[in-house]
Parts: C-alpha cells; sequence; structure tokens
C-alpha cells in the first residue's frame, strides 16, 4: 500500500472514529435545551470556517481560481449545508434509530453515484462488501436501539436527501479536492456554508443567552465546532484526495461502532452480546472487500498489460 493511501485510510478511519465518539455529546447538547440543533449547526459552521482561515494564514494561502471558488460553493452546499440542514430537520421529525439506520445509505448512494458519474466498476467483491457493510451496521443499531424503529415519514426522508447529497459531494466534487490542499478546501466550503446559512439564523442565535450557558454545554459546543467539524472534515479531505469514493463512504460504517463500544464502556448500553460482535465483524468484512475490490483505473492497467503482453507475443 502507497504511503500516501495508507494516510488517507488513517484520516478517514480517525474522522469516523472521532464522529462515533461525539455522537453522545452532540446529544447532550440538545438535550439541554440550551441550544437548538439548527444553531449549533451554524455554530460549527462559523466555528470552522474561522479555525481554516485561520490556519490558512499561518501556512500561506493558495491561489483559487474563480470557477474553482463557485465549485466550492457547490461543494459546501451539498456536503455541509444540505447534508447537516436536512439531517437536522429529518432527526427533529423522526426518530435517532431511523436517523441511523438510514445514514447506513451513504455507502450505498455513493457506490451506485461512482458507477455513473465516474465510471467505476460495480464489481461483485465492491457490491458484497457495501451491502454486507450496511447489514452489519443496522444490526449494530437496532441491538443497541431501546425504542426500535418509530419515525416519520417525511423525517426519514429528509434524512434520505441528506445522505444522497453528502454522497453527490463525495463522488462529484473529487476532482476539485484533488486539485487543493485539505486547508484550502475545507476554508473555501466553510467559508460558502456559513455565510448561505448565518442570515436565515442570525435571529435564533441572537436569541441564545449566552450568559446562562453551563460549563458542560460551552465545552460541547467546543468539542463539536473542534473535533466533529474542524477536524472531522479536515481528515476526510485527505482520505479523499487518494481514495475513491465508495471507499471513502465505508468507513463511515464505523461511526455506529465507536458509538456502540464507548456506550458499552461507559455502561449505557448494556453487555458486548453476539449480535453486536458478529454486526462489526460484517462492518470490517465489508470494508475489507471495498479495499480490495479492484478500481476503473486497476482495471484499465490490466488490460493494457494484457494487450501489451499479446501485441510482443
Amino acid at each position: 500500500m502507497k504511503k500516501t493511501h495508507l494516510a488517507g485510510h488513517l484520516s478517514i478511519f480517525g474522522a469516523n472514529f472521532v464522529w462515533g465518539a461525539m455522537s453522545p455529546i452532540i446529544k447532550y447538547v440538545f438535550s439541554t435545551g440550551y441550544i437548538s440543533p439548527l444553531v449549533l449547526v451554524s455554530f460549527r459552521m462559523i466555528g470552522a470556517a474561522l479555525l481554516f482561515w485561520l490556519l490558512s494564514l499561518l501556512t500561506g494561502g493558495e491561489k483559487v481560481t474563480p470557477r474553482d471558488k463557485m465549485l466550492f460553493f457547490l461543494a459546501g452546499m451539498f456536503g455541509v449545508v444540505l447534508n447537516q440542514g436536512l439531517f437536522t430537520f429529518g432527526l427533529q421529525q423522526t426518530s435517532p434509530v431511523d436517523a441511523s439506520v438510514i445514514a447506513t445509505s451513504i455507502p450505498i448512494f455513493t457506490m451506485l453515484i461512482a458507477a455513473f458519474h465516474l465510471r467505476e466498476p460495480m464489481t461483485l467483491k465492491k457490491v458484497s462488501g457495501v451491502l454486507l457493510g450496511a447489514i452489519g451496521a443496522v444490526f449494530l443499531i437496532l441491538s443497541g436501539a431501546e425504542g426500535g424503529l418509530g419515525g416519520s415519514v417525511v423525517g426519514d426522508i429528509l434524512c434520505f436527501a441528506a445522505e444522497l447529497f453528502f454522497s453527490c459531494y463525495l463522488v462529484f466534487f473529487k476532482g476539485l479536492i484533488s486539485r487543493y490542499s485539505p486547508f484550502t478546501v475545507m476554508k473555501w466550503m466553510f467559508t460558502w456554508s456559513a455565510a448561505s446559512v448565518v442570515p436565515f439564523i442570525f435571529g435564533d442565535i441572537m436569541a441564545v443567552n449566552f450568559s446562562a450557558l453551563p460549563v458542560g454545554v460551552i465545552a460541547g459546543v467546543g468539542m463539536s465546532v473542534f473535533f466533529a467539524t474542524f477536524l472531522c472534515y479536515l481528515l476526510t479531505s485527505i482520505g479523499q484526495k487518494t481514495l475513491r469514493p465508495t471507499v471513502v463512504s465505508m468507513y463511515f460504517y464505523l461511526q455506529p461502532v465507536t458509538a456502540a463500544i464507548l456506550a458499552t464502556i461507559m455502561g449505557s448500553a448494556g453487555s458486548f452480546g453476539l449480535v453486536k460482535i458478529l454486526s462489526i465483524v460484517m462492518i470490517f468484512t465489508g470494508v475489507g472487500l471495498v479495499m480490495a475490490s479492484k478500481s476503473r483505473a486497476d482495471i484499465e492497467g490490466e488490460q493494457k498489460t494484457t494487450a501489451l503482453a499479446q501485441k510482443n507475443t
């Protein structure tokens, strides 16, 4: 495995591990009632934009063409605004279990979109890996659910739309992300995202009684901005530069694994039974199958090698 690919795998793994670990903290912030989900989303966008601009100033700016700045606007809409916005609205109307199960559709959407847009082959190994990982993730989520499924149709549709937009982001903007450093990519994406969302939520932001916020809520917001947004999106961007979109999306199945392990350690999810163990094995097996599946470049390279060998004989 090339060093660049190894760095990509480690980055995507790290991002999804942190996202899974941050889930209880974000839920805690919501449960206090001091800050609404949409206000937290805006805080994450603004905070991440400021952090990326600061890093950009420290590391030196990178010239971006006017056309690519507009593409970053679209990338921000698909990867941040529509994804987080629709998912937040959907989560308010459906159950957390429904939303978590629906989130497992990202690799499926990504595989299908990549097949049409990038002409990535849908090999038996890749399809099997995606489906195996999805089944394992669903079993793992349901095994830890107290109330089971019970969301609304509208909420479920919004969550599906959110995951579809993120899958489109992974596929459609891979070329754009590969042309620039992760700092530049995230700086412009979050700048456009914050600029497009804040005007609509400004009244809600100003209505927050900041002086009354408990220390725990302030810490939770800060951690969600730095870890769940700034760090995770930065690591995801690093992985996107070298890995195929479907491989990147498969690592999202690790989020429920991390959440389940931490919940068990903290004593809030019972013991680690056979269903959870088998589910995790299915997820990691699925990820391994997708990683081992042949890409379009692999198949084209083999065809060229075969044609060259036949020509020489």
